[in-house]
């Protein structure tokens, strides 16, 4: 009520008073991080799964690349609009795709935010691997093999840690 008081008194009218200002950013929450500690680990999985194709993308350039970077190679038409500008304009703007896909998984709610992980991984490992198998020349296999190095980073960070195991009085036995 002080807030009124001070603004009939100076002569305005309380157009957007402190109240009102508190109303509005109880409504404009900030979001809370996840304390999920899977998601936290598959968060940086996701990362790593981002900057290997980020660095196929930079690498698979033509030569003349940083003297011309219309020229630049990228099937993805969205993506060929960055890389189009350069070297570290498309760096500078992967990061913040990096980071906030990152900052957006820690604050979905729980099962979006492993779904949407899961379709920028699958994604990112078809960017990747087309490099691996079209630009490279390393064939089928590296796709594979490379699949296969992500299910397996999807299974050491997203299963939870090892308990110590418990002996048992029949083990101690043995």
């Amino acid at each position: 009520m002080l807030h009124r008081h001070l603004f009939w008194k100076i002569g305005h009218k309380p157009t957007l008073g402190g109240s009102q200002i508190f109303r509005v950013v109880k409504v404009l929450k900030i979001p809370k991080l996840t304390k999920d500690r899977v998601l936290k680990r598959l968060r940086w999985f996701m990362v790593c799964v981002i900057l290997v194709d980020t660095v196929n993308t930079l690498l698979g350039q033509p030569p003349g690349y940083a003297e011309n970077p219309e020229a630049a190679q990228e099937f993805n038409k969205f993506m060929k609009i960055f890389v189009g500008w350069g070297a570290w304009p498309f760096v500078a703007t992967s990061l913040l795709y990096v980071i906030g896909w990152f900052l957006l998984v820690s604050v979905l709610p729980r099962k979006v935010a492993y779904a949407s992980m899961f379709a920028v991984v699958l994604g990112h490992y078809f960017g990747a691997s087309t490099w691996m198998v079209y630009h490279w020349g390393f064939g089928v296999q590296a796709s594979v093999i490379y699949g296969a190095v992500i299910a397996l980073g999807f299974v050491w960070c997203g299963l939870p840690q090892p308990l110590k195991m418990i002996e048992t009085e029949a083990d101690q036995n043995e």
